[in-house]
């Protein structure tokens, strides 16, 4: 397994651990960090909130989103902060 499907997978954990979101509801948000993560080239240096506006207006801009899914991708917005400020502390 390559770093980056690895670190999917810790944060998969840490969503579940952290009682964030429900086990069954945590791969929802995996996949919006993967499309996040795939918009800004996988660069972690670039997770910030300009670069997730950035991600979050070209959703709203795509027909191809509907707004609950719009909406569940901002309440992954404090998620995958939170996880980096753990990142940061180890």
């Amino acid at each position: 397994m390559d770093t980056y499907c690895a670190k999917l997978v810790d944060f998969e954990k840490y969503l579940v651990v952290n009682r964030l979101v429900s086990k069954d509801r945590a791969k929802y948000y995996v996949n919006w960090a993967d499309k996040f993560l795939h918009g800004i080239n996988y660069k972690t240096t670039a997770i910030n909130l300009e670069s997730f506006s950035c991600f979050i207006n070209s959703m709203q801009k795509n027909p191809k989103y509907a707004d609950w899914q719009i909406k569940q991708a901002e309440g992954f917005k404090i998620k995958i902060f939170s996880h980096k400020g753990t990142e940061t502390q180890r």
